[in-house]
């Protein structure tokens, strides 16, 4: 019995001892900008043109092709630590990166509402790169910019979305941190083909601003409270 138990002891301190040879793993803290190509017919609910009353831009749906177009490296003054080699915008290799320009960006949703102020949405974007993954989930979405499209004039439309970086299949990296993607469609003049391209960060650079029409209704609202105010100073 005493055998047993010293025989038990034993393989505890080897295992002990094994475990204390392996080098430490730490995942890292993701930091990147990664631009988006965005190739195939780009559509609006008000004619396929960008005008004051659009409310909805769609990205060709299945024959839209989304790949990585490049990198900004150094990325909020650190290294770009997604980008795999060197070139494209990425100044080298950054440890643990291994995504490389030409990996297939995936979206769950390609529909996105314009104008109406902020909207909850559930999009999911992956970027994959052989066995390699990570995942994105946005969760808010706005429209930054819309600039109507003329006869002679370019019209425009950037589409903001904020969420996480919620995964990657190799452990590299943390999970959690803030993330945004950020679209952005332009028509040359009213009839033309929309032409779109984006961009995936972590951790996020963008702030949701309210739109002008909200700035007036919060005006209108203040403005409101301060003749309540002044009307029971006089009854008073």
């Amino acid at each position: 019995m005493r055998k047993m138990g010293l025989t038990a002891i034993g393989v505890v301190v080897i295992l002990i001892g094994a475990l204390a040879v392996q080098p430490a793993y730490a995942a890292v803290i993701p930091n990147g900008s990664e631009s988006m190509a965005i190739s195939g017919f780009n559509g609006t609910n008000t004619g396929n043109d960008i005008t004051a009353a659009t409310t909805l831009l769609t990205l060709g749906g299945g024959a839209t092709s989304i790949t990585l177009g490049s990198f900004l490296d150094p990325y909020l003054g650190n290294p770009n630590n997604f980008c795999a080699a060197p070139g494209n915008g990425c100044s080298a290799a950054h440890a643990p990166g291994f995504l490389n320009v030409g990996d297939i960006i995936a979206l769950s949703l390609k529909s996105f509402a314009v104008g109406g102020g902020i909207h909850a949405v559930v999009e999911h974007v992956t970027i994959t790169d052989g066995a390699k993954v990570v995942d994105f989930d946005f969760t808010t979405e706005f429209t930054a910019t819309l600039t109507p499209s003329t006869a002679t004039t370019a019209g425009t439309i950037t589409i903001d979305l904020i969420g996480i970086f919620s995964s990657d299949n190799t452990g590299s990296y943390l999970l959690g941190s803030t993330a945004d993607m950020s679209i952005t469609c332009t028509q040359a003049t009213l009839g033309a083909a929309i032409g779109c391209g984006g961009s995936i960060e972590t951790p996020s650079r963008i702030i949701i601003t309210p739109a002008p029409a909200s700035l007036l209704l919060l005006g209108a609202a203040l403005a409101g409270l301060s003749l309540v105010q002044i009307r029971r100073r006089k009854v008073a």
